[in-house]
């Protein structure tokens, strides 16, 4: 294998998927999230994009002819450890595939270096070291698991895995958490939403108290809006957890922002996305590329060390999003947001999520989380209409 070859990955969940993964940054190569999930149409579509001649999965999955697939129960070829690659920090560490705007999936082609950066700055944050123990929640194409991969291990700290059946279980999850003593949880929020929810109707149909996560110190969600009502809602459970809420982008290496959610929040209508990681800036910019003031809605645009090298394989997307400006290299992400007089950053939604009502620009998703902050509705769908020849919300 040749030294910054792409090597997919198409394992379940479990100790062979993580090993699989070691091995091939050991020889110095990019590995490649394939999910054993994906129909085989996805998957030879994958394996075209990246490039991969080299697999390590199941045969009997059946794969296009031109990739030499190895299976875990080979027998070793040779006995021989080989000698770790020594790489650049510019080197390709992964190819993470998300959905493309045109069908096509993008392949996220991000280096050591950008990776690297955010891992430190996370377990800087948050004091990672040996004594903790965190849950792998989040698939290996989910760009949260290399986090949960590197990051932990990093550490010195240990990983509980999530057997490839149990991975929508909220109640093995919570099992999990209280046999191993889990320190640390990182997933979207929904995840956690599943297993407070399962937590609430034990208390509900019982009358003894629901299990108690007293292990749980760091809590991280990301990939989603937060409702401000979570982290309290986590704290009946998991007294000692500090709720962090993560933002960012696959395409700038995992998370750029941060917010601790401890405190109460009254007037937001989801948590704050916070402030920079470092080495890690954001703009927001308006369509003429400038920066908005105070309270004016934009683009987060991510510079800074974790931004990605691109796009695989396609250059006019990658021109397109990965942009130079001054001299720095900016992500655009679709994303809109605004700062606060305090420097914090405000998410409002998706770009094409935003609508004109009688030439004001309205976020749906603004007016979806507004209301679903009454008690009694449970979920929202936002839309316009036109009638009378206007748009109507």
């Amino acid at each position: 294998m040749r030294e910054s070859a792409h090597v997919g990955v198409a394992l379940p969940r479990g100790c062979d998927q993580i090993i699989a993964v070691l091995a091939i940054q050991w020889l110095g190569a990019a590995y490649v999230p394939i999910s054993v999930e994906w129909p085989a149409c996805r998957r030879s579509q994958v394996i075209t994009l990246a490039d991969i001649h080299f697999l390590i999965g199941d045969r009997t999955l059946g794969w296009p002819e031109e990739v030499d697939v190895l299976s875990v129960e080979s027998e070793p070829v040779s006995d021989e450890r080989p000698t770790p690659r020594v790489v650049s920090a510019d080197s390709l560490a992964y190819l993470i595939f998300t959905s493309g705007s045109t069908g096509v999936p993008k392949g996220v082609a991000v280096s050591h270096g950008a990776a690297v950066n955010t891992i430190e700055s996370v377990n800087r944050q948050h004091q990672i070291n040996p004594q903790d123990t965190a849950l792998a929640l989040s698939a290996l194409y989910f760009d949260l698991s290399v986090w949960d991969v590197f990051g932990v291990l990093s550490a010195g700290a240990r990983l509980v895995l999530i057997p490839q059946q149990a991975q929508r279980e909220a109640a093995i999850w919570l099992s999990l958490v209280q046999q191993h003593q889990v320190t640390v949880w990182n997933s979207v929020p929904a995840l956690l939403e599943m297993m407070l929810l399962f937590n609430e109707q034990i208390f509900n149909e019982q009358d003894e108290q629901p299990p108690a996560l007293p292990s749980l110190r760091v809590v991280m969600l990301s990939g989603d809006w937060i409702v401000p009502e979570l982290p309290q809602r986590l704290r009946r459970f998991a007294p000692n957890a500090h709720c962090v809420a993560m933002g960012g982008a696959t395409e700038a290496a995992i998370w750029s922002n941060y917010w601790i959610a401890d405190t109460a929040l009254t007037g937001w209508c989801s948590v704050p996305y916070g402030v920079p990681l470092p080495n890690q800036q954001f703009r927001i910019v308006n369509e003429q590329e400038e920066d908005c003031p105070d309270w004016v809605a934009g683009e987060l645009w991510i510079g800074g060390q974790g931004v990605a090298q691109g796009y695989y394989g396609d250059s006019a997307g990658t021109e397109q999003q990965f942009i130079l400006r001054d001299g720095q290299r900016w992500y655009r992400t679709g994303d809109t947001g605004r700062y606060r007089p305090d420097a914090i950053i405000e998410f409002l939604g998706r770009k094409d999520q935003q609508v004109k009502i009688s030439g004001y620009r309205v976020e749906l998703e603004e007016i979806t989380l507004a209301l679903k902050s009454y008690p009694s509705i449970e979920d929202v769908v936002a839309f316009v209409i036109q009638h009378n020849d206007r748009s109507v919300l």
